[in-house]
This record gives structure tokens, sequence and C-alpha cells, in this order.
């Protein structure tokens, strides 16, 4: 849950491309998207698929972590929008917002149920990593809920307690 900010974010995160180059959106809708958008909605949804490639290369939260205790004098970030190759730069206040739409939209990816059983799943790795790294950045807003019992767990009467 990531109430401090818009959902149409989440709702619209792959228009602009996805993980895999698929680009949903030709670059030639860009202004008519802009258009229907707040400023800060299109500034995260263009960003989007940039933020996770940043992630899934595995270099940007290693490096950030060696460097964690300098983060609080992070200005901005300069990157590439996926869909046209453009220049962007974020805030560090909008750097951390888009990290925790990440792991919000990591947990599309992560099973219902049996966490731990499902834990050296690759994409559980990374949201894992990402979620680490910002509760130890302090900068972690959006709530998780880390409780999904196993349905291997039963209640004092042996019923299963998650499915």
């Amino acid at each position: 849950h990531y109430k401090e900010v818009s959902p149409r974010v989440l709702f619209l995160h792959s228009i602009m491309g996805v993980g895999t180059n698929i680009f949903p959106m030709d670059a030639e809708k860009i202004p008519k998207l802009k258009s229907m958008l707040t400023s800060f909605e299109y500034k995260h949804i263009a960003a989007f698929p940039s933020f996770i490639r940043l992630i899934t290369h595995n270099k940007l939260l290693p490096e950030l972590t060696k460097r964690i205790t300098e983060l609080d004098s992070l200005d901005s970030i300069t990157f590439h929008r996926i869909i046209d190759n453009e220049p962007m730069t974020f805030s560090s206040e909008d750097f951390w917002i888009a990290l925790n739409y990440q792991v919000v939209h990591m947990l599309d990816f992560l099973p219902a149920t049996n966490w731990k059983q499902e834990i050296e799943d690759p994409l559980f790795q990374q949201f894992i990593e990402l979620h680490t790294f910002l509760t130890k950045a302090n900068k972690l807003v959006a709530h998780v809920d880390e409780s999904i019992k196993s349905p291997l767990e039963r209640d004092d009467k042996g019923k299963p307690i998650s499915v």
C-alpha cells in the first residue's frame, strides 16, 4: 500500500515500456499521454521502465548500499528514459518515491502465499534486496505486509491458516 502518492502511476506504469523491450504505446503518443496526467504522474510513469532496468541490472542497489551513509546528501539522479533514450533527472525525493513504487510493483510478481518456500526465486530476491535497501536507508514508505502465512501452518483446530 502506498497511499501517499497517486495510484495512477502503478496503473499505467508499463505503458511506456516493460523490462523486455516491449512498448505498449508508441513514442509519438507521449504528448497525448502527458496531457491526461499530472506532471508528477507523467514523470513517474515515464521513468518507471528505467527504474525497473536500473534495479534488475543489479548494480544500482549494491552501489547505493555501499554509500548508504552518504545518501542524505543525494541531490538528484540522471538516467535515460527507455522508450526514446531521452535523459531524465529526478530529485532525491522523486528518486525515493520511484523506488517505493518499484517495491509495490514487485509484489505483483511474488507468490500470493508460501513466501518462506519461494524465497529463492530471483524476482523474490530482487524484492528483498530493494525492500532491505529502502529499510536500511530509512526511505521505505510503501507498506508491505510481511506476515503472510504458509498453507502448511495450522490453527489450534488443525485448519490451514492460509490457502
